[in-house]
């Protein structure tokens, strides 16, 4: 496929080198020609981002990503042209806006700059039918935890937290907070990938990691960047939104900050799991660690993505069998079952997933194959717990009857003495009124599993059922343990 780039920036660059990776032909378009995009390799196309002058551009393309980063109004006027030249052409019929934000599906207005210069966007999207298309996100970038000279994208300043040239890492919140991170090399071979592809939704989400402020700060000491670490808190960061103009760059910074405290900057895991197969099955996405590590190992080179040696099985070799063992030998240690390492160790409580099948339904789900419990647990069960409030009515809402169930949960297991809410059930089963696996339950069941579990993985049962008690659409029976 001949796929075309709006934009010749950072982002634009790791595009061109995943698209041309996946045997796709490149044109860039641009206002003006840029040094790095003067290759044999690829098209160069000048445009005023006029659509007459889009529409002679694209004639030819099959497919459009937008890398053109602007935070004022001037973003709307150059997507929609983007999106009406899309519609003229006779063959581009494939759109990825330049969004590559957070949790959309959930919070669309965070953050708060970007949601004016984006809606518009989405809702002319929505409208249409013409051209296929998806909002493409990732979170922030593990890219600013590396050197310069190891990236394509370039420093964003006081935008974000982290400034190697001060060595202040100002963290807002407590640092607790979890945020999702994804290298920008990986987002774009996600997208190489993407593209070629049918059925796509509306939202698209890759991931890299889900971690906190303060674990980066570990991480980042660990590999010699031991950076002073400032809080600030979420009053602070609306006084200066509220004191500064709308556009400011202090007020986009708090805005910024905010994002990673409001729940917008956690990507929505069960979503990224389940794409994860359906679209990028054998990408490797990498995490914090791994993007650290391999600019440390490789210090000023732009990282590719490859396949390590060891994992590569020659065509030919004169010692095929030697080579082919070794694979098969690491391979097959793994082969009946992985155990997971979750919160419930602490406890004695062993978690394992079978392989194969086990594990994928782990990561896409939040779940164990099986659990084992020491002989001397002390355990604890409620009852079914529904979303119904203290005055016995339901919410409207699914999000908000799924967060309450759960937190109905949490309190029944404290009022029997368990300190530690959803850390330490190690089996549960779930009802659910509506269809698991897909829509509205997808995105209540994404937002509980993120609040509520951390990094635990329970052997858990979900039924789908006609109806439940009263208007409840969910019902939890959870099993724990008592600490000693």
């Amino acid at each position: 496929m001949r796929i075309a780039i709006a934009g010749a920036g950072d982002l634009a660059k790791y595009l061109v080198e995943e698209l041309l990776a996946t045997s796709h032909e490149v044109v860039v378009l641009s206002r003006s020609s840029k040094s790095w995009f003067e290759r044999r390799d690829i098209s160069f196309r000048s445009t005023d981002y006029s659509v007459p002058s889009l529409v002679v551009a694209l004639e030819d393309c099959d497919g459009l990503i937008s890398a053109l980063l602007d935070y004022s109004l001037g973003s709307v006027t150059a997507h929609l042209a983007l999106l009406e030249a899309c519609q003229k052409s006779p063959k581009c019929k494939r759109f990825m806006p330049s969004e590559y934000g957070g949790n959309v599906d959930l919070y669309p207005e965070s953050p708060e700059f970007y949601y004016a210069n984006h809606e518009p966007v989405r809702q002319a999207l929505r409208a249409q039918k013409d051209v296929m298309w998806t909002l493409f996100n990732m979170g922030w970038l593990s890219d600013y935890f590396v050197p310069v000279a190891s990236r394509y994208i370039k420093d964003i300043g006081n935008f974000h937290p982290v400034n190697f040239e001060t060595g202040v890492m100002t963290i807002p919140g407590t640092g607790e907070e979890l945020i999702s991170f994804t290298a920008a090399r990986d987002a774009a071979a996600a997208m190489a990938r993407l593209i070629s592809q049918d059925n796509w939704e509306p939202t698209t989400f890759v991931c890299g990691e889900t971690t906190t402020w303060n674990n980066v700060a570990k991480l980042l000491a660990r590999y010699g960047r031991d950076m002073k670490v400032l809080y600030v808190s979420l009053d602070s960061l609306r006084d200066s939104i509220k004191r500064g103009q709308p556009g400011d760059d202090d007020v986009i910074a708090a805005q910024y900050a905010e994002f990673s405290l409001t729940g917008g900057a956690i990507l929505p895991q069960v979503k990224v799991e389940r794409q994860k197969e359906q679209y990028f099955k054998g990408l490797n996405i990498r995490s914090l660690e791994e993007v650290v590590r391999e600019a440390e190992q490789n210090p000023g080179t732009i990282v590719q993505i490859t396949i390590h040696p060891k994992d590569r099985i020659p065509l030919s070799s004169s010692k095929p069998p030697a080579t082919l063992h070794r694979l098969i030998s690491r391979l097959t240690t793994r082969i009946m079952s992985e155990e997971f390492k979750s919160p419930l160790n602490a406890r004695g409580i062993k978690c394992f997933n079978s392989t194969g099948m086990g594990t994928k339904l782990s990561s896409l789900l939040h779940i164990s194959s099986a659990v084992v419990l020491p002989s001397n647990s002390r355990l604890v069960v409620t009852s079914g717990q529904t979303g119904m409030r203290e005055d016995l009515s339901y919410p409207s809402s699914l999000v908000e009857q799924y967060d309450l169930a759960f937190a109905n949960v949490e309190a029944s297991l404290a009022a029997a003495g368990v300190q530690g809410g959803f850390h330490t059930v190690y089996q549960m089963t779930s009802y659910h009124v509506g269809e698991l696996g897909g829509g509205e339950v997808d995105v209540a069941m994404d937002f509980v599993v993120k609040k509520y579990f951390g990094r635990n993985r329970p052997a858990w049962t979900g039924v789908g059922v006609n109806k439940l008690y009263g208007n409840a659409k969910i019902e939890i029976t959870a099993y724990a343990t008592l600490a000693d």
